[in-house]
C-alpha cells in the first residue's frame, strides 16, 4: 500500500493538504486547510487532530470538498465540536468531486 508522508506541525495555523500525506497535529485552536494547486486523479490525504475544550475554529477553501460523517451538517460542511479527536480521509473520487470522510472519538 501507499506509505504517506507524516506531518506533525503546521505554520501559522495553516495546513496544505498535500497528496499522499498524513497530518497528525494534536490539539488545535485554529486550523486553516488549503488544497494544493494541482490535484491528480489518485489524490488522497489524511488528517488527525483534537478539538480542545473550545472547539477548533476550522477554515477551508472553497474547493468543492463534500464533508460526510461525524459533525458534518446537511450542507456537507464540517463543524468541529469541543473535546473530540477527529480522523479525516480526503480523497478525489472523480473529475469534480472530493470527499472528506470524518470520524470522531
Amino acid at each position: 500500500g501507499l506509505i504517506p508522508t507524516i506531518v506533525t506541525s503546521i505554520t501559522n495555523d495553516t495546513l496544505v493538504l498535500n497528496n499522499h500525506q498524513e497530518a497528525r497535529l494534536g490539539t488545535l485552536a485554529t486550523l486553516i486547510l488549503t488544497m494544493p494547486s494541482t490535484i491528480d486523479d489518485l489524490y488522497e490525504t489524511n488528517l488527525v487532530f483534537t478539538s480542545g475544550a473550545t472547539a477548533t475554529a476550522l477554515t477551508y477553501s472553497a474547493t468543492p470538498i463534500k464533508w460526510v460523517g461525524d459533525d458534518c451538517d446537511a450542507d456537507q460542511d464540517f463543524i468541529p465540536e469541543p473535546n473530540k479527536t477527529y480522523e479525516i480521509n480526503i480523497k478525489k473520487i472523480d473529475s469534480t468531486n472530493i470527499i472528506a470522510r470524518v470520524g470522531a472519538v
